[in-house]
């Protein structure tokens, strides 16, 4: 029996992607299995028909048993997905990747999102918790000059994402997902995998996802669900002036993925209330 695994040791959003080979790799192995060192996405991974068994450990193995497939490093200059697959010997890697959810999961989010529809007449939009920890303040000028400050960027500020919030609330029924600021992957240890499951079918089920670019606004792409992202954490840390890497067009977020799909990244020097305007001119 030929038996696979791909290793990924990446974050959240690095694990999804690196599904997107699963499919290939199941047409040419009777066993595909996957290791990561997160249990958030555990019953997702187990739920992908292609996949056969997940393990959730930093141990090396006896990889002499199986075909080993090490999705390392992401270079911000290549969608994630397209680099995965090659790592994973897929001949004609694609951009996309499905997020399959728990159906009894999905009947629960959608009644309760139905009520909240029904109740409210609102359009119903998920956000992230830690918004504002995804998200840089800075003008044109302050971008070209560079100069870091650490934690808050080049123009040493923070969106006002509460303050979107409380706009934004004015016209949609806002539901928040994810986890506060300050609460690190994994928090929850094995606790953690029904709470991003049973996060993942709200969000299939919500009308849009806003945030910034991050596990969250991933795992809503995968699901199917429209998003609306910042720009600025993008173009902080890998655009042309970025302070981790400088790269003309980073090759990130849904509208990367998913590009005919009404995924949107919005402009990095928008100011909080030009936010408000656009998010709510897609929205409608």
């Amino acid at each position: 029996m030929k038996t696979a695994i791909v290793k990924n040791m990446g974050f959240i959003g690095d694990i999804l992607f690196s599904t997107s080979a699963a499919k290939d790799l199941k047409c040419r192995y009777d066993m595909v299995l996957y290791q990561m060192r997160f249990w958030e996405p555990f019953e997702l991974l187990k739920l992908n028909p292609y996949i056969d068994d997940v393990i959730v450990s930093s141990e090396q193995f006896d990889y002499d048993k199986y075909d080993q497939f090490v999705c390392g490093e992401v270079d911000q200059s290549e969608p994630a997905t397209i680099q995965f697959q090659r790592a994973c010997g897929v001949k004609n890697p694609e951009l996309s990747y499905r997020v399959y959810t728990n159906k009894n999961f999905d009947w629960i989010a959608q009644m309760y999102i139905l009520h909240l529809r029904q109740t409210q007449k609102k359009k119903v939009i998920a956000y992230q918790a830690n918004w504002e920890d995804r998200t840089f303040g800075f003008t044109k000028e302050e971008y070209a000059r560079g100069i870091d400050i650490p934690p808050f960027g080049y123009g040493g500020r923070r969106r006002a994402t509460a303050y979107i919030l409380e706009k934004l609330a004015r016209k949609y029924t806002l539901v928040e997902v994810g986890l506060p600021s300050g609460a690190p992957n994994g928090t929850l240890g094995v606790f953690s995998a029904p709470m991003y499951s049973m996060t993942a079918s709200i969000i299939k089920n919500c009308d849009w996802m806003i945030g910034g670019e991050g596990g969250l606004s991933n795992l809503a792409a995968g699901v199917g669900t429209k998003t609306i992202i910042t720009g600025d954490f993008i173009h902080q840390l890998y655009g042309w002036n970025g302070c981790i890497k400088k790269i003309a067009e980073p090759k990130m977020g849904p509208k990367t993925y998913f590009p005919d799909e009404g995924h949107v990244t919005l402009d990095p020097f928008l100011t909080d209330d030009e936010v408000i305007e656009q998010m709510e001119n897609i929205i409608g």
